[in-house]
């Protein structure tokens, strides 16, 4: 075994015998430990439930079926922002015909006001 020199600090620490105040504190009654039920024997994990199986499986469904939902809603998500973007360009396209239109107006309106001008001065 090795010697007290060579343990590392915490273990020195922990050969120390405790003070009668440190001892008092851990025999409070709020400190003490509760025993398992007796049912919780026979060779059960510490942590486990009954019926952990079959909530692990109902776990491992649903997170399978958030998955699926994930997928689905990405997918649709994707297709509205697709229809968003065609929207954009029949809106710029839309806008573009209606500038074109009002300018050929406007042509049309200058075009005929010369004519009359034209007239007049005739």
């Amino acid at each position: 075994m090795e010697s007290a020199a060579c343990l590392s600090p915490e273990v020195e620490l922990l050969d120390v015998p405790l003070v009668e105040d440190e001892r008092d504190e851990l025999e409070d009654p709020e400190f003490k430990v509760e025993t398992p039920p007796p049912g919780a024997e026979g060779g059960a994990c510490l942590g486990s439930r009954p019926g952990g199986a079959a909530k692990a499986e109902a776990d491992e469904k649903r997170s399978v079926l958030d998955w699926v939902q994930a997928l689905i809603l990405r997918r649709d998500v994707g297709r509205l922002d697709q229809l968003h973007k065609e929207k954009d360009l029949l809106l710029q396209r839309t806008r573009g015909e209606l500038r074109a239109s009002q300018r050929m107006d406007l042509l049309t309106r200058q075009q005929q006001r010369m004519k009359a001008k034209e007239a007049n001065h005739a």
